[in-house]
């Protein structure tokens, strides 16, 4: 499509006295706070697990020390995307605009390409569960948050990074993502510290979420008991996000590196250019970068009830 003057005859006769639309406010980037960023310079990056070693065995006297073996995990694979967006304006619409409103097309091309990051990196969130129409899988090939995640080294041992009956979020379930966390296990099935490090909530839920993380004693009671989930108890930071489509959906960065990844090749770049023929600007905006789960132990999440 190109714009023309037809498209925008208002804006090539002086006597508006304002103009809006393309000017709003724009939220903080937040998908950097939940995506891990990797640098990157060809089509796809891999990314490979790897076991630590199972329990010490008893030495008998006289015997060697029994062996055991590391073991190869899940690989997982990201593949860089080209994100872009362009713009077509006629010589004649530069030429006769009235209000310079052409002028900041790079900017707000840029401001899309954000808005495509921020949309696709909360996909993976969105997406994340079985139930899914396309889920967000992690190494083990199944879906992000999941009851039956495998362990490479511990035959018929699974776990879950999701609530065993899905819950909205409130202080007790918030409570049970804790101890479920506190649970996790490495793939040789021994315990490991996984912390939570971010709530990342809906638009519909940030002020449930900040009651449940600001109140000292019992939310929604007069019971003169402690909340033990109160950040100031337990420190989280709490993410809002405009980019989670689900409105009761809630989720759990936890410090474990690379649950969700952003492997980046090239920043936004933009450029303009003539066309010879036409003499038409023409302004674009391009990306590359891949977006993908790996280790579901950097995550907790629920649907909602």
């Amino acid at each position: 499509m190109v714009i023309s003057t037809g498209a925008f005859s208002e804006d090539l006769w002086p006597g508006i006295m304002g103009w809006f639309g393309d000017t709003y406010g724009d939220w903080e980037p937040l998908w950097e706070k939940i995506a891990d960023k990797h640098d990157s310079n060809k089509q796809f990056e891999k990314f490979q697990g790897i076991t630590n070693y199972g329990l010490a065995g008893v030495k008998d006297q006289g015997s060697g020390i029994p062996y055991r073996d590391k073991f190869q995990g899940f690989p997982r694979e990201i593949i860089n995307v080209a994100y872009g967006i362009g713009s077509t304006i006629t010589y004649e619409m530069m030429r006769y605009d009235q209000y310079d409103k052409f002028q900041s097309i790079p900017q707000q091309l840029a401001k899309s390409v954000r808005k495509t990051e921020e949309t696709v990196v909360f996909n993976q969130l969105n997406n994340g569960f079985s139930t899914a129409t396309n889920p967000t899988l992690t190494a083990d090939g199944l879906s992000l948050f999941n009851a039956s995640h495998k362990l490479v080294a511990a035959n018929n041992v699974t776990q879950r990074n999701t609530p065993a009956t899905a819950a909205d979020l409130s202080q007790s379930s918030l409570e049970q993502a804790y101890i479920d966390i506190s649970n996790f296990v490495d793939d040789q099935n021994l315990p490991i510290v996984v912390n939570a490090q971010r709530l990342i909530v809906p638009t519909a839920s940030q002020h449930l979420a900040r009651k449940i993380l600001q109140t000292e004693y019992e939310v929604g009671t007069g019971n003169n008991t402690i909340n033990p989930v109160s950040s100031s108890r337990l420190p989280i930071d709490l993410v809002v996000s405009p980019w989670l489509t689900d409105t009761d959906a809630w989720f759990i960065k936890t410090d474990e590196p690379d649950g969700l990844v952003f492997t980046e090749v090239d920043p936004v770049m933009l450029d303009k250019d003539n066309e010879f023929d036409t003499k038409n600007l023409r302004f674009s905006a391009m990306r590359l970068f891949g977006v993908g789960a790996v280790n579901y132990l950097g995550y907790y999440g629920s649907p909602g009830a």
